[in-house]
């Protein structure tokens, strides 16, 4: 099955090709008219699909604000009977020192009895007046205070010696980031200065053995000249004819002539 599906793909693409070289009109512009056809339809099923797409979520957002406004609707409806039904009980069940809005719009109520103007009345001791509880209660605010003013001076202490590790710390920090920066430099002078030696080493080498090679040349064609000379016949006799000196260089050739008008 697998074969035969894909010789008759070969076969959809030998005949697509087939059509598309017999046609003039696609040889000369490049393209079918059934293709393009094809591609503007893609073009407008895309652009349909996208604005279905965006009428869809236009849908589910309208759908979601007026879900979330039906819920807020219905919080603030049932905030409204819960104040009802509190405002109900207290017109109906409560006394007017008994409610919470007698309390709240009383600017008297956390202030203690003036007693130095009550006049005989003074000498009498009031429910929630007594002065044994005045003085733990004096008593207790000092303390607090004072705690307060131990709690603040440790904080002060913590925090200075915070300032001080900071500051050690950061001395610290200066002094070893300079100690690494002169070591860094001295290992980088270091390297330097036996780079140079390197080069300087390794120069002396090469000008001992440009030397060396020099001496064996002037040697070499000292012993070639001799050579030439033992060969040749040269010695002792005429200056002899060009084919003598053929294959010589013309500064060792001059040197044999300056050798024979010596001898």
């Amino acid at each position: 099955v697998e074969l035969a599906k894909k010789l008759q793909r070969k076969r959809d693409k030998r005949a697509e090709i087939s059509d598309r070289l017999l046609d003039p009109r696609t040889r000369q512009i490049g393209a079918s008219v059934t293709k393009w056809e094809k591609q503007l339809a893609e073009k407008e099923e895309f652009r349909q699909s996208q604005i279905h797409a965006a009428r869809e979520d236009r849908a589910v957002l309208e759908e979601l604000d007026r879900i979330t406004q039906q819920i807020e609707r219905e919080h603030r409806e049932a905030t409204r009977e819960r104040e009802k039904l509190a405002r109900y009980h207290s017109l109906n069940n409560l006394s007017k020192t008994a409610r919470r809005e007698y309390f709240l719009s009383d600017p008297k109520r956390d202030l203690s009895i003036d007693m130095e103007h009550l006049g005989p009345s003074a000498a009498q001791v009031f429910a929630g007046e007594f002065v044994e509880d005045k003085k733990a209660t004096q008593s207790e605010i000092v303390r607090g205070l004072k705690e307060q003013e131990l709690e603040k001076e440790v904080l002060l202490q913590r925090e200075a010696a915070l300032e001080r590790a900071f500051a050690e710390l950061s001395d610290l920090d200066v002094k070893t980031r300079i100690e690494l920066e002169n070591r860094e430099e001295d290992s980088i002078r270091a390297g330097r200065r036996a780079l140079d030696e390197f080069n300087c080493e390794m120069q002396q080498k090469r000008k001992e053995k440009e030397r060396r090679e020099r001496e064996d040349a002037e040697t070499r064609a000292k012993r070639d000249v001799d050579f030439h000379l033992y060969q040749s016949g040269l010695l002792n006799e005429s200056i002899g004819t060009s084919s003598d000196f053929k294959g010589i260089p013309l500064d060792e050739k001059q040197m044999i002539m300056d050798w024979q008008a010596r001898q």
